[in-house]
């Protein structure tokens, strides 16, 4: 079928200038903007549709007809998205080509930083389904076919397993849990401060976990289903630790004003303490081969949390070979908060650096 744009699109994508362009708050909290061209008058909300497009207008606009800026709040708003100013995070990468198309490291290097978490939660089902188990367990395979062996019910069990990522959502399917066709769903999500993690049993018995970690307020809940009933609903607090911040990490972030929150599964999460910037699920495997960072930064304007005017998201991960750091960068689509030098320099691209083996010391080319 051939994508068309309706009257009111084709009229928008048409505006290169404006009289007047204004972003406000309604009562609701839900941002609007106001976009007028001659005797055309656009006024729409956030979750509308051609919203995305007329702040696309708004922007083109706002370049040829600076002056159309209704007040300072509008102002701001354009200047952060138009890419006048660059994120701090970014100037890493002003330098460095990025490509489409990921070239290092290998994957089993990112699963392998997913174990822990693999054998807690199928620690935890395999209680409820009545089985004992023993890790640590041993990983093999590749290319998105894997198996863990380890201890069941004191017998050698191996499982197979295939993994998948979309973006901020990561897949591991687990076959041969207990019979031939008996399989467990992991899934893991991550948004800006939450930690999302889904346990699907499909064996004889159903049973599912959610489990659900809000590190902006610091709270974990869990809930573990046996079908449709409610079998255990828990919440409870995360308390900060004093660890320090792994120099991995401040080769990549620029805050160093970091909280460290445990989690329950062996890693930690770093948040900064203007809630701005984050860093999930830092591990280092034990062999040092690798780890897998993923960083998200929202900046809001002035106090009020509903209204992105920058946001990133991405995945790095750390490879060690030859004496030197390397880290890959793949930095995510945010959707439609994404600013216009983010879309064009950053967006779904990989990005290569390498450091000496010291780690504190240059970046190599610099």
């Amino acid at each position: 079928m051939n994508q068309y744009m309706d009257k009111t699109e084709l009229t928008i994508a048409g505006i290169s200038g404006a009289e007047l362009i204004k972003y406000y708050i309604m009562p609701d909290g839900v941002m609007g903007l106001l976009v007028i061209k001659d005797s055309m008058v656009f006024n729409l909300s956030a979750g509308e549709k051609h919203f995305e497009s007329l702040e696309h207008a708004a922007l083109r606009a706002y370049a040829s007809c600076p002056d159309a800026a209704a007040d300072d709040f509008t102002r701001e708003i354009l200047t952060e998205r138009s890419g006048e100013k660059l994120s701090t995070i970014f100037r890493k990468y002003e330098s460095i080509d990025g490509a489409y198309e990921k070239t290092m490291p290998f994957e089993k290097g990112t699963v392998s930083t997913f174990r822990q978490m693999m054998e807690y939660y199928l620690e935890m089902m395999y209680e409820k389904l009545g089985s004992g188990t023993m890790f640590p367990a041993e990983l093999t395979g590749y290319r998105r076919k894997y198996s863990l062996s380890f201890r069941l019910n004191g017998e050698r069990k191996t499982i197979p397993f295939s993994y998948s990522a979309s973006g901020s959502c990561f897949d591991m399917v687990f076959g041969n849990i207990i019979g031939a066709s008996d399989i467990i769903k992991l899934s893991v999500k991550y948004t800006f401060g939450i930690i999302s993690v889904t346990a699907d049993v499909r064996c004889k018995k159903h049973i599912r976990t959610e489990n659900t970690f809000d590190m902006i307020h610091k709270t974990e809940k869990l809930r573990i289903f046996d079908g449709t009933d409610i079998v255990y609903d828990s919440s409870k607090a995360i308390a900060s630790t004093p660890d320090e911040i792994p120099e991995e990490i401040k080769m990549i972030c620029t805050s160093e004003k970091y909280e460290v929150l445990p989690l329950s599964w062996g890693k930690v999460f770093f948040i900064d303490s203007d809630n701005k910037t984050e860093m999930i699920a830092y591990q280092k495997n034990p062999n040092g081969i690798s780890a897998f960072l993923y960083q998200s930064q929202r900046e809001y304007l002035s106090d009020d949390r509903n209204i992105v005017t920058d946001s990133m998201t991405a995945v790095h991960e750390v490879f060690y070979t030859d004496g030197k750091m390397n880290i890959c960068t793949h930095f995510l689509p945010t959707g439609s908060f994404s600013r216009g030098i983010y879309k064009q320099k950053y967006e779904n691209k990989y990005f290569y650096r390498s450091f000496d083996n010291n780690i504190g010391g240059k970046e190599n080319g610099d």
